[in-house]
């Protein structure tokens, strides 16, 4: 599975993801270890904790 790091690593104090990628850092350190499953199950909790994802246009 492809990994979604965009490349901006940056962690957010306050929340502990991401603020590139939107994962946490256990995320990022298993990523390489995970079933197809597991990583599914990551990138479908990333849009939830992308703050522009919930912004209003």
């Amino acid at each position: 599975m492809t990994s979604p790091c965009v490349g901006i690593c940056i962690l957010d104090p306050v929340t502990g993801y991401c603020r590139g990628c939107h994962r946490t850092l256990d995320e990022i350190a298993n990523w390489v270890n995970y079933t197809d499953s597991e990583a599914h199950e990551v990138l479908a909790r990333l849009p939830d904790r992308d703050p522009l994802a919930t912004e209003p246009d």
